[in-house]
């Protein structure tokens, strides 16, 4: 993660901070400098630098997001399978409460 920030200040140079992506840029900041100050208080121990470096993959996948507003087919693709999302988290949930139950 630090190595992809460093190449991307360099390649966008003054993008970087005043593109059209400085929110999102400013997002990875954060999210570097806190699975670092994670990784130095802990004292680097080996499960907790596996554990921010973790949370640092999670929060770039969350990133990805930002593609959706380009593509309209993914845009399709997305708002067709939500319903289907969504009925599949509620049969999940009743499933979990019969297991209880019975």
């Amino acid at each position: 993660l630090g190595v992809e920030l460093v190449v991307q200040v360099v390649g966008w140079r003054s993008e970087f901070v005043f593109g059209p992506d400085r929110y999102w840029n400013l997002f990875d900041i954060l999210i570097f400098l806190s699975a670092l100050y994670q990784v130095v208080d802990t004292g680097l121990s080996k499960f907790s630098y596996v554990r921010a470096i973790r949370f640092a993959r999670t929060a770039k996948a969350i990133r990805a997001l930002k593609f959706v507003r380009y593509s309209e087919s993914l845009q399709r693709l997305l708002h067709s399978a939500w319903p289907i999302a969504l009925t599949l988290f509620w049969t999940a949930c009743i499933m979990l409460i019969c297991s209880y139950i019975v």
